[in-house]
């Protein structure tokens, strides 16, 4: 995967990446858009968890996000220079516990 198949926001002292594909996907079939979550995160709009089954994704956390008044959850992975994005789904589990 290339550098042209990311998109990019600058973070604190992380940049903040993910997959151009997966973000058209995301925005054509569960209408998520990327840039919000991006903003949303950038502005602070967000908590953490660790990601419960890190036996299948380890070293993942996840930013709980809130768009258009529903609970996103965003799975990533980071390191000392970035943050990279893995996708981005609705949760109705974190959604009822509000």
């Amino acid at each position: 995967m290339g550098l042209d198949n990311k998109q990019v926001c600058i973070y604190s002292v992380y940049m903040i990446e993910w997959d151009k594909q997966k973000a058209e996907w995301l925005l054509s079939e569960r209408g998520i858009d990327m840039e919000k979550i991006a903003n949303a995160i950038k502005s602070g709009n967000y908590k953490t968890a660790v990601v419960p089954n890190q036996n299948d994704h380890p070293e993942q956390e996840m930013f709980l996000v809130e768009i258009d008044d529903y609970i996103h959850c965003v799975p990533f992975v980071k390191n000392r220079e970035k943050i990279f994005i893995k996708t981005v789904f609705r949760s109705r589990k974190l959604q009822k516990r509000r």
